[in-house]
């Protein structure tokens, strides 16, 4: 297989990608400013890595969002079977996702006057 080569600051970003509201500037600013051990541990732990990726999907707008996550070759065991591989995996990905994934919403005060608006209906129904 051919091996792409590609530059630190390349190769950190799509390992490492961005810490949030950071701009690609400060990202290339914090990358350049690593000391040589900086950037061959640094090197040294991209190699002993698998990226993973799974998508977030919107079910109604048909939509996906791909989200990445490393996995540790400490993390393994000799005696795994390609069973017990696929279920470390599917842990790794659950549990980024629960650590990096939430929902948020912009319509709370909405949702409450509207829930307000049908307790009072109902209470008048009641009554």
């Amino acid at each position: 297989m051919e091996q792409k080569v590609t530059g630190f600051i390349v190769a950190c970003k799509q390992f490492f990608g961005f810490k949030d509201g950071q701009t690609l500037l400060e990202f290339k600013t914090e990358v350049n400013a690593l000391t040589p051990q900086d950037r061959l541990d640094m090197m040294l732990a991209m190699t002993d890595k698998f990226k993973g990726r799974y998508l977030v999907g919107d079910i109604y707008a048909g939509q996906a969002q791909v989200e990445y996550f490393t996995f540790c070759a400490g993390d393994l065991e000799d005696d795994m079977t390609d069973g017990d591989l696929e279920r470390e995996y599917e842990l790794a990905m659950q549990d980024h996702f629960e650590q990096h994934i939430r929902p948020e919403s912009d319509l709370v005060p909405e949702f409450i006057a509207w829930a307000r608006e049908q307790l009072v209906r109902r209470a008048k129904e009641q009554s």
